[in-house]
């Protein structure tokens, strides 16, 4: 009886305001007896991969099943397990499943000392009208709204790199249509936690993806894309784990403190 070639099944999860894109691309390579996956990451992001094999018959494999696996930023045809027939069967097949995360999910970290510059640059002070855990849209999210009006400078909150960023939407809305379709732009830091800036103007990213960018510097214009009742920027810090994206509490630099927690209602 002759073997049954794998069937891929990929499994990606995103958060709910960041568009759908697909950076990874894992192609099984046969030679003999054996079967590599290679993988091919685009982004500037690096990748979580977990890897399982529902169906798995007269097969072996040189690593522990299920395997969780990182994927550089930019790597290019990766090995990255490896799988054998059992040389005295007479048939074999597999069906092997992938789930993608962005970010390193094995090292990531986030200090709880760091402090965050305010993300934007004006003339006036700005209120934050929804602060974490907000009642309309922050359910379980350490994510801030700030009232901005469009076209207001934002800047890096803190230092890192550009992995992703969109501002070809025009459009606003609290329609379930828009919760992926506003422009943002993400910063990954040097811990492998991530800084997202959502709703941005539309033609309003001034980096470019795969830039470094310092603390302070403009990164974007504010504007009123994707799910959003009134113009006003969506900040929000995220960190990988093996259960999941999950979103942490920053503290900011502002006015009065050196360090410290925002309040929402308040204006800073």
């Amino acid at each position: 009886m002759k073997g049954i070639s794998g069937v891929l099944v990929v499994f990606i999860s995103f958060a709910q305001l960041i568009a759908q894109v697909k950076p990874i691309q894992i192609k099984p390579q046969n030679s003999g007896n054996k079967i590599s996956f290679v993988a091919d990451n685009s982004s500037f992001f690096p990748y979580t991969v977990t890897i399982d094999f529902p169906v798995f018959e007269n097969m072996r494999s040189t690593t522990t099943l299920p395997t969780t696996v990182i994927l550089p930023a930019q790597a290019k045809q990766l090995i990255i397990l490896e799988i054998f027939k059992n040389s005295n069967a007479n048939s074999w097949k597999y069906n092997v499943r992938y789930q993608f995360e962005r970010g390193d999910a094995l090292n990531a970290f986030h200090d709880s000392t760091t402090v965050y510059l305010l993300p934007y640059q004006s003339n006036r002070k700005h209120i934050l009208m929804q602060g974490y855990f907000g009642s309309f849209s922050h359910a379980n999210v350490h994510a801030l709204d700030f009232e901005m009006p469009e076209g207001t400078t934002l800047v890096a909150a803190r230092d890192g790199v550009v992995v992703e960023a969109k501002e070809d939407f025009a459009e606003g809305g609290t329609d379930p249509y828009y919760k992926d379709k506003g422009n943002y732009v993400l910063i990954l830091h040097n811990d492998g936690s991530w800084a997202g800036y959502f709703h941005l103007k539309k033609d309003g990213v001034l980096v470019e993806v795969g830039q470094k960018v310092n603390r302070g510097e403009r990164i974007a214009l504010s504007g009123n894309t994707g799910w959003s009742s009134a113009p006003h920027l969506h900040f929000e810090v995220s960190l990988p784990t093996q259960k999941g994206r999950i979103t942490v509490p920053t503290k900011f630099e502002t006015d009065q403190l050196k360090a410290t927690y925002l309040e929402e209602g308040k204006s800073y």
